[in-house]
């Protein structure tokens, strides 16, 4: 049986510090309830009910998960996550971030016998976060390639820090590349992309309603559905 590592974030209860502490941070409150009713989203993008098992699976407190994991698949998604991050260790994620958040290793493992989806969809996005996702947020979702939009924010962010540059080249080129994937046996990936979700609802907030922690994700798929690579967050106000 899988094991919880956030129960209660919400309200301050401690984390992995792996990708759940961003998780976490994007569950809690950020001074835009203002304008909105009272609920799950209420100033936050994540529900506060979010609860994230040790397999990487996301949902909301009460529900009954499937864990049907093969175990190769789970250690695939760790090995994959951790080696992403890796390649952005000690970088920030920039992009008009308030404050100093860096990626961090990111997998949500699929459950043996699903269909696995041919391309990473906002509903494949939404559906790999249990619903917790704010259903009023917008999610743009781009092809994780130099040149993209997404790249031209990092480029616009970091563009007197080559060495995060650099970074950002070398992970693009890592989830091209199953070459660069051994561990020891090549692992492939496909379909990389690079999430940007948002709540469009702060336009309409009063000027003094504080800000939010909005994700950031790089991901691709394996072959078996799971969603793996790195996750961040930015804190605009």
């Amino acid at each position: 049986m899988e094991i919880p590592v956030i129960r209660d974030c919400a309200s301050g209860e401690d984390s992995t510090p792996l990708s759940q502490s961003i998780l976490a941070e994007c569950m809690e409150t950020s001074g835009m309830e203002e304008g909105r009713a009272a609920g799950e989203w209420a100033g936050n993008i994540l529900s506060g009910q979010t609860v994230v098992y040790s397999c990487g699976v996301i949902g909301r407190a009460g529900e009954t998960l499937a864990h049907n994991h093969c175990p190769i698949e789970l250690e695939l998604c760790r090995q994959l996550s951790q080696a992403a991050a890796e390649i952005m260790k000690d970088q920030f994620i920039g992009l008009g971030d308030e404050g100093d958040h860096e990626l961090l290793p990111f997998y949500v493992t699929a459950n043996e016998g699903i269909e696995p989806p041919v391309e990473i969809t906002e509903s494949v996005i939404r559906s790999a976060f249990g619903g917790t996702i704010d259903p009023q947020a917008e999610l743009a979702i781009e092809p994780l390639e130099v040149g993209r939009e997404w790249w031209q924010a990092v480029a616009t962010c970091c563009q007197d820090d080559e060495q995060v540059l650099a970074a950002w080249q070398q992970l693009v080129r890592w989830f091209a590349d199953p070459a660069g994937r051994v561990f020891p046996y090549r692992a492939d990936l496909h379909h990389p992309v690079f999430v940007s979700i948002d709540n469009r609802w702060e336009v309409v907030a009063a000027e003094d309603a504080g800000g939010c922690v909005l994700p950031r994700l790089a991901v691709a798929l394996t072959p078996a559905g799971s969603l793996v690579g790195v996750i961040s967050c930015v804190v605009h106000t």
